[in-house]
C-alpha cells in the first residue's frame, strides 16, 4: 500500500493500520485517517503518548480481569488483546519517528524540512529533479 501525504510518499513500513485507521508520522506530528468517512486529524507526540498509555492500561486491566475470573477469556478477547498490543508496538515506532522529525513550531525542524524538500532546477534544456 502506498499513501500520499502532502509531498511525501509513505510505504507499508511507514503507516500503521489498525482496523480502519491509518496512522503515520509527518512533520513531527502523528496523523490519523479513518477509511470509513475519510476524516483526518493530527496529534502532537505528547497527546499520542497519553492515548497510547490509556490503551496500554486498558489492555493490562483486561488481562488482570481474565486472570482473576477463570474461564472468562475467549478467543475473541485474546485476539482483541493481541491486536491492541501489536498496534501499540507499531505506534511506538511512529511516535519515535515523529519525535525525530521535531515539532512544527521548532525553527530548526522547519529549516530541516525546507532543506530536505525536493527542488527543481531549470537548466538550458529540460527540467532536472534533484
Amino acid at each position: 500500500m502506498t499513501l500520499f501525504a502532502g509531498n511525501t510518499v509513505l510505504y507499508d513500513g511507514d503507516v500503521v493500520r489498525f482496523g480502519r485507521l491509518r496512522l503515520w508520522a509527518e512533520r513531527g506530528l502523528v496523523h490519523v485517517e479513518d477509511e470509513r468517512d475519510g476524516s483526518y486529524n493530527s496529534f502532537s507526540v505528547r497527546t499520542m503518548l497519553e492515548r497510547m498509555r490509556a490503551i496500554r492500561d486498558l489492555v493490562a486491566n483486561s488481562r488482570a480481569l481474565f486472570r482473576r475470573q477463570p474461564h472468562t477469556e475467549d478467543q475473541f478477547d485474546s485476539k482483541w488483546l493481541r491486536d491492541n498490543e501489536a498496534m501499540l508496538e507499531a505506534m511506538t515506532e511512529v511516535v519515535r519517528r515523529a519525535q525525530e522529525q521535531g515539532m512544527p513550531s521548532d525553527p530548526s525542524a522547519r529549516r530541516d524540512l525546507l532543506r530536505r524538500r525536493p527542488r527543481t532546477f531549470v537548466l538550458s534544456g529540460p527540467a532536472v529533479d534533484l
